[in-house]
């Protein structure tokens, strides 16, 4: 990276000469600072909670509150919809 910003020198992209700005050499703390954001970016432990937290407040609360406070957002949340026979499909057209 520095080798990178020597070998730039004033050609630096044009943001930094827009603001006046040059980069600080950059030090081994900030690639450990950078793989630990990532880490907790990729590896999000709330995800792991929510689920739990949910089945906590439902035991609580009932179906009916619970489904007021953690609104359908994806196909998981209902269940599937199942087609009678001769009923709304789109491939029939309708007789008259």
């Amino acid at each position: 990276m520095n080798a990178y910003i020597a070998a730039q020198g004033a050609h630096l992209p044009i943001e930094f000469q827009i603001l006046g700005y040059a980069p600080k050499p950059w030090l081994a703390e900030g690639s450990f600072v950078i793989a630990n954001q990532m880490a907790k970016d990729l590896n999000d432990s709330l995800t792991f909670y929510h689920p739990l937290d949910r089945e906590k407040i439902l035991a609580k609360l009932g179906p009916e509150l619970t489904a007021d406070l953690y609104v359908n957002r994806s196909q998981h949340d209902r269940p599937p919809t199942v087609m009678r026979e001769g009923g709304n499909d789109p491939k029939e057209a309708p007789t008259a």
